[in-house]
């Protein structure tokens, strides 16, 4: 089997896409980064960096934040 990867400019557009994603359920239900950081064991600064397209999340963080995001508390 052959992998398939991705160019660097499409790994750039994926996180940068992924973080859009982030931000936008983030604040279609009220909740600060700072306080996503506290649940998703994380900083806010990284949680920042992640909304930027800075940083590349692993998939744990990812759906650890998604949980957060949509599941009520």
């Amino acid at each position: 089997m052959t992998w398939k990867l991705n160019s660097e400019s499409e790994d750039a557009a994926f996180y940068m896409r992924l973080g859009q994603n982030i931000y936008s359920l983030r604040k279609a239900h009220n909740i600060s980064q700072e306080e996503l950081s506290r649940r998703a064991d994380c900083s806010q600064k990284y949680i920042s960096k992640i909304e930027s397209g800075q940083a590349k999340p692993s998939a744990v963080l990812c759906a650890v934040s998604y949980t957060h995001l949509t599941l009520p508390t």
